[in-house]
């Protein structure tokens, strides 16, 4: 039986370093539920996502409340309660990541630049979001996670751009958890 993370009701930056250090786990895409049951994960966001849903006291109060009409709001209201991340998909600023994230990301970004299109739309997709990064003023650990991980299942060549397992995209974004760039982070007043 898998162990189950212990989240704590008040304090994001403990329950942040939980996400980072599930997400360093060889099984980091395998979330216990209450009942002992076990959810698969496609991404490192939907990890911290499931991981808040089933473990954090008070998500079923955000799920139930009247006060979020979509399931994104749902989400997003989770993820910052829990995690302190930005809603969003967690916002962050590129020049507040150290340089080691940053050039793993802008390397990851130039692969998909330089691989050619393929008929699967889906991994255009995941490859144009991820060439798009070099340009982009802002990232988002969804994009991040979710398109690095989508071109690696679609075509896992690195000649496709895919030159991260999703194994290796899951400890990025556990690094990126424990820098804590300041964009990334709900302020206090918010």
């Amino acid at each position: 039986m898998m162990a189950l993370p212990t989240l704590t009701a008040d304090d994001p930056a403990a329950n942040r370093k939980v996400w980072s250090e599930w997400l360093r786990r060889s099984d980091w895409d395998r979330v216990p539920t209450r009942d002992g049951e076990v959810r698969e994960c496609s991404s490192p966001w939907d990890v911290g996502f499931e991981l808040a849903v089933e473990h954090w006291s008070s998500s079923q109060d955000v799920i139930d409340s009247d006060e979020y009409e979509y399931e994104d709001e749902v989400e997003d209201a989770i993820m910052v309660g829990c995690y302190g991340v930005q809603a969003d998909g967690g916002l962050i600023d590129p020049a507040e990541l150290p340089d080691r994230l940053r050039n793993r990301i802008m390397m990851a970004a130039r692969a998909a630049q330089s691989a050619p299109p393929s008929d699967n739309m889906f991994y255009n997709l995941d490859k144009n979001s991820v060439a798009d990064l070099v340009n982009e003023e802002g990232w988002s650990l969804i994009l991040i996670g979710g398109c690095l991980i989508g071109m690696w299942r679609h075509d896992p060549s690195p000649m496709r751009g895919a030159i991260m397992t999703p194994q290796d995209v899951a400890r990025l974004v556990a690094d990126i958890l424990d820098a804590a760039p300041p964009s990334l982070l709900v302020s206090e007043g918010e």
